[in-house]
């Protein structure tokens, strides 16, 4: 079977581009390639942007 991307499995942050920056309290951690869980998609999308694409999707769960 073929490995899956990472990139397909990633959250798609243009969905929170217009949230307003309100992030909801859902619990699906992200740990991003900066070492940090990030509690669910939208939290992880603010930091990414924030940090103008340094940060990337490592993979689901806690880091």
């Amino acid at each position: 079977s073929q490995a899956v991307e990472p990139e397909f499995l990633s959250p798609d942050c243009s969905v929170y581009a217009t949230s307003a920056g309100f992030c909801t309290r859902e619990m699906d951690p992200i740990c991003a390639t900066n070492g940090q869980t990030y509690n669910n998609g939208c939290l992880f999308c603010r930091k990414k942007l924030e940090s103008g694409g340094k940060i990337e999707f490592h993979h689901y769960g806690r880091c």
